[in-house]
């Protein structure tokens, strides 16, 4: 769903809250929280005339937006406002830094993260570890025989990757099988492991070529595209992810895949 910082026009961005429906009389509300006649509004909404910034402060109260919001929406009507290029490039860097926050994965992603430093490290260091932490939600594999059969891996491997996932709070132990101790960890794209970790699952994406299996999904292409469709597509893939996110949190343990995406430029300069 569309949300305030999909929008570069203040503008735009209230007509499509005012056709959201989910402020009744939305324009007579705006009028009301800014001291302003309706006719003013529509001015406003519908030609050059701009909200001065105190207004722009009531209606950020008034759309109860938090605190990146209300300063995004702030920045929004400055670089409408804005009398030379130099200024609206100076409120557009602004207004991309926040964007560009806005598009953090793992502040858009409520992560669990246990690891102390060196234990990341380990647990990145291979695929294995990220594997069998997931594989024992699935109740049917959850033994380190099924786990071994599963992964076509050794029986070896399966036991000293569970024992480390067991001192570190991971697995737990019931009976002769498995359960994960946490859903999900997150690594944010400054950490140190991150390069190691897409190394893991795009390496082993490359492995499922030669063998491909009827539901998997594989696709590399180069594209020529504006700079502006850039943020857009990948404003729509981090949408993607956080959307995937929440369905395999209620989706049932039933089997495993590997999910990789990626969106990168190719040209060093430009």
């Amino acid at each position: 769903m569309k949300n305030l910082f999909d929008f570069i026009d203040y503008k735009a961005y209230l007509i499509f809250v005012e056709q959201r429906g989910t402020h009744k009389g939305f324009r007579s509300r705006i009028a009301e929280h800014t001291g302003c006649q309706n006719a003013f509004i529509s001015q406003v909404l519908n030609g050059e005339v701009n909200f001065n910034l105190e207004q722009a402060m009531n209606i950020a109260r008034f759309l109860n937006l938090n605190e990146d919001e209300h300063q995004y929406f702030l920045w929004l009507i400055e670089y409408k406002r804005a009398g030379t290029q130099d200024l609206k490039k100076y409120f557009r860097s602004l207004i991309d830094k926040i964007r560009e926050k806005n598009l953090e994965i793992k502040d858009r992603i409520k992560i669990s993260q246990v690891l102390s430093a060196e234990a990341q490290a380990q647990y990145y260091s291979s695929w294995i570890y990220a594997a069998v932490h997931v594989i024992a939600m699935i109740p049917q594999l959850n033994t380190v025989q099924k786990m071994t059969q599963a992964l076509n891996t050794s029986e070896e491997k399966i036991k000293t990757t569970i024992e480390f996932l067991l001192n570190n709070g991971l697995l737990e132990k019931i009976g002769d099988a498995y359960k994960s101790g946490r859903i999900q960890i997150h690594l944010g794209r400054d950490s140190a492991n991150i390069n190691k970790h897409h190394c893991n699952w795009r390496l082993e994406a490359i492995k499922s070529l030669d063998n491909p299996a009827n539901k998997d999904l594989h696709y590399s292409g180069v594209s020529s595209l504006s700079k502006e469709d850039v943020d857009q597509i990948r404003k729509m893939f981090v949408d993607l992810i956080e959307n995937y996110v929440r369905e395999i949190e209620k989706s049932p343990e039933e089997t495993l895949y590997a999910f990789n995406l990626d969106f990168f430029k190719l040209l060093k300069s430009n």
